[in-house]
């Protein structure tokens, strides 16, 4: 597996705590590379796109555009008073998602387009309202 960069634009908050995310892909052309897994920061990636990278002095790879969509969505949801991971990665992988568990202390999640995303934002909400959660949407559903 590959990997390429992109930068990550901050909040006035400091947020993302990164200026920069790794995103795993493999390489599918010339300055081309799909990606396998959700991203824990960067917006407006999800998995199966394929995004045109430009090689910089050190021959790292960086995102300049996603060239191709993958029809994916997904989630990043940061786990709540208490809940357990592993509630949240079985919960979404009920629903369809693939969900892990990451190093930062959130939960990714790729959704296939086919997946009923009614039920899994409706679900998204009673987590973050029941204050289980809370998340954000990388990609939304179309």
């Amino acid at each position: 597996m590959a990997h390429v960069w992109i930068n990550l634009p901050q909040d006035d908050d400091g947020y993302p705590p990164f200026t920069e995310e790794q995103l795993h892909t493999t390489p599918v052309g010339p300055n081309l590379h799909r990606v396998e897994a959700t991203p824990a920061f960067a917006y407006g990636i999800a998995v199966g796109d394929v995004l045109r990278t430009q090689s910089v002095e050190d021959d790292s790879e960086w995102v300049t555009e996603v060239a191709e969509q993958g029809n994916h969505w997904c989630s990043r949801i940061v786990p709540l008073n208490g809940t357990e991971t592993q509630r949240i990665v079985d919960l979404m992988a009920s629903m369809g998602g693939t969900a892990v568990g990451t190093t930062y202390g959130l939960v990714t999640v790729d959704f296939e387009a086919g997946v009923d995303s009614k039920h899994v934002l409706a679900e998204l909400q009673a987590g973050r309202e029941a204050g289980d959660w809370d998340y954000d949407l990388g990609v939304k559903p179309t």
